[in-house]
């Protein structure tokens, strides 16, 4: 699947579409014919598929109460996370779950049933720190390209 953001023009694209790998790197969008990658099947990634598939059968076993916890924390707008076009979106519970206990696993942590409990934005502070100018800043209330001649 290909993620392509349109606008005027083709803003971006990244995914893979009818074979045509759509992405980019440091030197720039790039396009290419997709290829069969190769599948070293090292020890790490045999761990990681191992958590996956664990964590997948662990996420039916589940109550139904403590899935819709995982589903209350993946849409709390603090699990706001970003693509590779820089658009915003959330991810599932079951993707959090199976996220963060893999992470658990692979610190040899123990792993959790219960979803994280949110937490609250801090609310604003009432002391606001004073804003540092210069001199010149300070001689030009507006911006030079805002005074109309």
């Amino acid at each position: 699947m290909a993620i392509v953001k349109f606008g005027p023009m083709v803003v971006g694209a990244r995914g893979t579409l009818a074979g045509i790998i759509f992405s980019a790197n440091a030197a720039g969008p790039f396009v290419r014919q997709w290829s069969r990658g190769s599948n070293p099947r090292s020890e790490g990634q045999q761990i990681q598929r191992q958590h996956l598939g664990d964590f997948a059968t662990k996420w039916n076993q589940l109550t139904d109460a403590e899935r819709l916890d995982w589903d209350d924390y993946a849409d709390d707008p603090a699990q706001e996370l970003t693509n590779s076009l820089g658009e915003t979106y959330f991810a599932s519970g079951f993707n959090w779950y199976v996220r963060i206990n893999t992470h658990l696993a692979i610190a040899a942590a123990a792993e959790r049933d219960d979803a994280p409990q949110s937490r609250a934005a801090p609310p604003p502070s009432s002391a606001r720190r004073p804003v540092k100018t210069t001199s010149r800043q300070a001689a030009q209330p507006y911006p030079p390209s805002s005074i109309r001649r």
